[in-house]
């Protein structure tokens, strides 16, 4: 593949929306392992039964280090993983202010404990538009390398 300025932009961006999504996930993850009895305190503070939210303190953080493996070994399925993640923190935490839950306390740790749901939406939602981003250039590329696999045949 000949390489270009474009080119060069591209796979930089990418892997620093990588980089980017690693150090969110990585983050995430091990505040909430690192501190697994506030972690469930605040998962119980949910709208969830307490089954529900004991299951979700032990699978949020192991999703948010599964998205950590595939941004790094396969590429394509951490972001996806990575949307999917960031749409459902995004949505329920949009659910919240629109009052739907009524009022709930933000389950987060860390920097993040002190946002507030406005401004943690806000985050998520940046945060989500550049996985999307990310998935978009990474899409372009592979689609391009894979063209031009196919037009040496």
């Amino acid at each position: 593949m000949i390489v270009t300025t474009q080119n060069k932009m591209n796979y930089t961006s990418i892997e620093l929306i990588r980089l980017l999504l690693i150090m969110l996930w990585v983050y995430a993850a091990f505040v909430k392992l690192g501190n697994m009895e506030a972690n469930f305190d605040a998962m119980q503070k949910q709208i969830f039964s307490k089954p529900v939210a004991n299951i979700l303190a032990y699978t949020v953080p192991i999703s948010e280090l599964l998205a950590v493996v595939f941004l790094l070994i396969r590429i394509r399925t951490g972001f996806l993983l990575s949307i999917t993640l960031l749409s459902a923190f995004s949505l329920y935490i949009g659910l919240i202010l629109l009052h739907v839950f009524g009022d709930i306390p933000c389950s987060c740790g860390g920097i993040f404990q002190g946002m507030g749901h406005k401004t943690h939406l806000f985050f998520n939602i940046s945060m989500l538009l550049i996985a999307i981003l990310g998935l978009i250039i990474y899409d372009r590329i592979k689609g391009k390398a894979e063209n031009l696999e196919k037009s040496r045949h």
